[in-house]
């Protein structure tokens, strides 16, 4: 192999070993100078040569056709081919022409796999094996030559979809668009249930406000959200043929579907955590993400349990073994998480219970927050008005109980702070004078920082520099 040496140091070397050339020396000067260009000028050429190399001379095509239900030509279909080695990294999409015919090209030499799907004419996408429909011939195995283009390739689509157009309300009436999941299975594909919670070739959440597409055969479909029992089709027969759903090719079926609290279930060896999360206003809090830790042993990738409040604010926890637990937190927009092992963040009149759950029973626990929390930004730079990115440190100390937060700081930071409480700020960088606010007098009442539920403050922190 041959190692080339970049221009910048191929010169360098010239130079350090004394090119310098007296008056009387200008002949050699020149025949020199002359080889070295044209080494240059082949090393150069060289290098261009191996930026732009021929793709098709390490990458493959298909060309082929795309057949609808009826065996017709489908124009305007996407198709996907997927390499048995790069999987979905390696990709490559076509779209087919009126004539339905599509080229795929830049694939790596060896298998790939075709796919098809064109939604717009009840075609879904077809991926995972759920949506397979009756008469399709998917995915089509295609051996790809380097240099060359494999002709003929043919994919037969198969029955149209049929449509559901789905309603979930909560134990309100409310209907949920997200925070619920939906599986579909298939009793001629064992094993092989499907959440279509995440459009796949879109990667974002499916819109349930809009019709799911669904194959036309018979088919389960199961509704599941944190807190709430699980909703199945056909109720509790929904394991026999009354659980099925089976509709032809361009129906649409409407299912509604009111979800059921889920029901304290207390065991021989566990027990059973059931409360209310609310505003210190009483209000109920939906949606919220609750955790309960055990109070001895690791907090931290040991035994956790999480669950979401409901519409009304209640939250369930089944299959807890015997001992003593607290919140650890509670995600709610707007307040501080409430983390047991940090009291910087405990705000007045917000205090975390601590409960014991015994095997057999049910522990009432409920859980109020405190006041909103406040927003502190902060921009940090220095006396040129430049921002100070990656070495620069908040401490942030409470007055009221000396407990303290600490931070790294980028050129922009927003933070949660504990509201109604006094905080003393100060940020620090290498090289740099710390800032205090308050300035000179920030060790007296002058450094006292403090906000007011849900209010905001600004501070654009100036650093200068040591002496």
């Amino acid at each position: 192999m041959v190692h080339q040496r970049p221009l910048h140091l191929v010169m360098s070397s010239i130079l350090s070993k004394g090119i310098f050339l007296a008056y009387g020396e200008a002949s050699m000067m020149l025949e020199r100078l002359s080889c070295i260009g044209l080494v240059l000028m082949l090393m150069i050429g060289i290098c261009f040569g191996q930026e732009k190399q021929d793709p098709s001379l390490t990458t493959g095509s298909i060309r082929g056709i795309v057949l609808d239900g009826d065996g017709k030509p489908l124009p305007d279909a996407t198709v996907m081919a997927i390499p048995e080695n790069g999987g979905l990294r390696a990709e490559r999409r076509a779209t087919t022409n009126a004539e339905g015919r599509f080229l795929v090209e830049g694939l790596p030499g060896g298998i790939s796999y075709l796919q098809a799907f064109k939604e717009s004419d009840g075609y879904p996408y077809n991926l995972f094996a759920f949506y397979l429909t009756p008469g399709e011939k998917m995915p089509n195995k295609v051996l790809v030559a380097v240099g060359q283009t494999t002709e003929g390739a043919v994919i037969q689509m198969g029955e149209r979809a049929g449509y559901l157009a789905l309603t979930v309300q909560d134990e309100k009436g409310t209907q949920l668009k997200t925070g619920f999941t939906v599986t579909f299975s298939r009793p001629d594909q064992p094993g092989g249930d499907q959440g279509p919670n995440v459009d796949p070739h879109k990667g974002l959440p499916l819109d349930y406000a809009k019709p799911l597409m669904v194959p036309p055969v018979p088919f389960r479909v199961t509704i599941n959200r944190d807190g709430y029992q699980p909703w199945h089709y056909g109720g509790s027969q929904w394991q026999s043929d009354a659980g099925l759903i089976h509709l032809k090719s361009g129906e649409v079926f409407a299912l509604k579907v009111d979800l059921q609290l889920a029901q304290p279930n207390p065991t021989g060896s566990t027990g059973s955590v059931v409360g209310i999360l609310s505003t210190p206003d009483g209000d109920p809090v939906a949606s919220a993400q609750v955790r309960v830790v055990p109070t001895e042993g690791p907090t931290d990738g040991g035994a956790n349990y999480e669950t979401l409040s409901s519409a009304s604010g209640r939250f369930l926890f089944n299959g807890l073994p015997p001992g003593t637990y607290h919140y650890s937190i509670v995600g709610v927009r707007g307040y501080i998480p409430a983390m047991f092992s940090s009291e910087f963040f405990q705000q007045p009149g917000s205090p975390l219970p601590t409960f014991t759950v015994d095997a057999g029973a049910v522990t009432r626990a409920d859980l109020q927050l405190g006041p909103p929390a406040g927003n502190l930004s902060i921009s940090v730079t220095n006396r040129g008005g430049v921002p100070i990115r990656g070495s620069a440190h908040l401490l942030l100390t409470r007055a009221d109980n000396s407990e303290k937060y600490e931070k790294d700081l980028i050129s922009f930071n927003l933070i949660l702070v504990p509201t109604l409480v006094p905080m003393r700020l100060t940020v620090e960088a290498p090289g740099f004078i710390a800032w205090h606010y308050g300035g000179d007098h920030w060790q007296d009442s002058a450094g006292i920082l403090q906000l007011a539920p849900g209010r905001s403050m600004v501070l654009r922190v100036e650093l200068v520099p040591t002496q």
